[in-house]
């Protein structure tokens, strides 16, 4: 359980805080609390599998994928946190959030995130609003809003293959 009463803090980093490592192993379901939790994927591995389901979270709750390539397998239908791809590649190939979370992609540096499998569901996408964003859904991805390019060094590619579904409420496009 990561970060579990209002207040805490904490953050389970896979690899290490600087990156430039190979990823490790972790097995079981990972939950977030009430506090500000913090699941970062800082390696420099390509096509690192990690199958744990994410469970829980808030609006202080991140899944960052800062380095290498990261698979996120398992069932995290009830994740309800947000997450961040700034420096690495995240591919959702399980279902992936239950709503009431920010997808941001390319913030300060660039990223990427594919969606693969199952369905993704955030409130918001905020993609290229600082860096390079790139999302490629090749399944089923629903999002409330959109945002994108919002300063003059961001930029967003979406691209929606032929497997995938994309539903958004809302698109802002430019700064």
């Amino acid at each position: 359980l990561i970060a579990n009463n209002i207040g805490s803090t904490g953050t389970l980093t896979i690899c290490a805080a600087g990156g430039g490592v190979g990823a490790g192993t972790l097995t079981g379901p990972i939950a977030f609390g009430n506090g500000v939790g913090n699941l970062v994927f800082n390696h420099n591995t390509v096509g690192y599998n990690f199958a744990s389901a994410l469970s829980g979270g808030n609006s202080n709750a991140v899944v960052a994928f800062r380095g290498g390539t990261t698979t996120l397998s398992g069932n995290s239908s009830s994740y309800t946190g947000n997450a961040l791809a700034n420096g690495g590649t995240g591919t959702l190939s399980g279902n992936f959030g239950a709503g009431g979370g920010t997808l941001t992609i390319g913030d300060t540096l660039a990223g990427t995130i594919n969606v693969s499998g199952g369905t993704t569901t955030f409130d918001v996408l905020n993609i290229g609003v600082g860096a390079l964003g790139a999302l490629n859904i090749n399944s089923t991805m629903n999002s409330g809003g959109v945002n994108t390019a919002g300063t003059a060094t961001g930029s967003a590619v979406i691209a929606v293959g032929a497997g995938g579904n994309w539903t958004s409420n809302d698109i802002s496009l430019g700064g």
